[in-house]
């Protein structure tokens, strides 16, 4: 193997281990907000729907953005 090999295997292995701790620790997990947009995208939302989805979702997987404190 090479070391760009290396490094990719190394890297997948870093975010597998730093999703599976975020999920187990009950934080809000920064993973969450791709799967939520890839599955909102999936749908075929779009536009102010899409936005608003997105937002709600990310909201319920609890991130909190500066003006909700």
């Amino acid at each position: 193997m090479n070391q760009r090999t290396i490094a990719a295997h190394l890297a997948r292995s870093l975010l597998r281990a730093a999703d599976h701790t975020a999920r187990r620790a009950g934080v809000p997990n920064p993973f969450d907000i791709a799967r939520i947009t890839l599955d909102e995208l999936a749908q075929g939302a779009s536009g102010a729907d899409f936005f608003h989805e997105v937002q709600d979702r990310v909201h319920r997987a609890g991130f909190r953005w500066p003006q909700d404190t």
